[in-house]
């Protein structure tokens, strides 16, 4: 179907109380436009992901092969990739030999004999304990 010099799907459901756009959307290729209309509804939807871009689109435009070419958009949003970063994995030490070596219950031990001991920061008013 074409209109206004633009190709546009025609389906059956001319007698639906949709908007004209969503009864017809219009044929966009692979060009860079689209990726600007892809980008700008991404941003739209709050940096959503594909399924809701993808959602978005076909209430006004049709892609064809649309599924994979907003994928391959997706993938170049920078605020998406710092936000789907993995975190780095805490490195961790050897254990001291005391550690890992059998023994039996209770042979290393410690008792704080003195207990806590408090202490003053400073004199006058408001003087707060520590231990």
């Amino acid at each position: 179907m074409l209109e206004d010099g633009l190709l546009k799907v025609g389906g059956r459901i001319r007698n639906s109380e949709l908007p004209s756009r969503a009864k017809n959307p219009i044929i966009l290729p692979k060009c860079h436009t689209t990726d600007t209309i892809i980008k700008e509804i991404h941003c739209e939807m709050l940096h959503s992901g594909l399924q809701l871009t993808i959602n978005r689109l076909r209430m006004e435009y049709w892609l064809l092969k649309g599924r994979s070419y907003v994928r391959a958009v997706l993938n170049k949003c920078l605020n998406c990739a710092k936000h789907k970063q993995k975190t780095l994995g805490q490195l961790m030490g050897n254990l001291p030999s005391s550690r890992v070596t059998p023994a039996p219950p209770f042979s290393r031990c410690g008792v704080d004999y003195a207990g806590p001991i408090m202490t003053r920061r400073n004199k006058g008013r408001g003087n707060v304990t520590e231990k």
